[in-house]
């Protein structure tokens, strides 16, 4: 008979092959390339809160989230979150745009996202009757 002997692989050793095997999975290393590939983060589908994160969306992407529930970031989150004038349906064109106008950072998209992240959640939870 043919047997196949294994190798216990001692303590030190062993540790090598799990740092290896965890850095190939964690930077998704293939195993014929040793270069890291670049985990995609482009849309709300690859958030993944480890490798991709709401501040590694573009602003685009952040406004989606929103947008999927409904709610338009610039009119309805931005005056929630930032404590301005909410218009009312029909007001002055010109006084809505220029309410719209206001600079606006990446972080501020990525303040409104979470907003609508945790919007989303609450709503979950009053289908579900887990109010908090």
């Amino acid at each position: 008979m043919n047997f196949v002997r294994k190798k216990i692989l001692s303590f030190p050793e062993f540790v090598v092959v799990l740092f290896s095997l965890s850095y190939r999975i964690c930077y998704h290393v293939s195993a014929v390339d040793s270069e890291p590939v670049k985990v995609q983060c482009l849309t709300e589908d690859d958030l993944d809160f480890e490798t991709c994160n709401l501040e590694d969306l573009t602003i685009p992407s952040l406004s989606a989230i929103c947008d999927r529930l409904g709610l338009t970031i610039e009119s309805q989150i931005f005056p929630y979150l930032f404590d301005e004038e909410v218009l009312p349906e029909g007001v002055d064109a010109a006084a809505e745009e220029e309410n719209m106008k206001k600079e606006r950072t990446h972080s501020d998209y990525v303040e409104a996202a979470t907003e609508c992240l945790e919007i989303e959640k609450e709503m979950e939870g009053l289908f579900d009757g887990d109010i908090e």
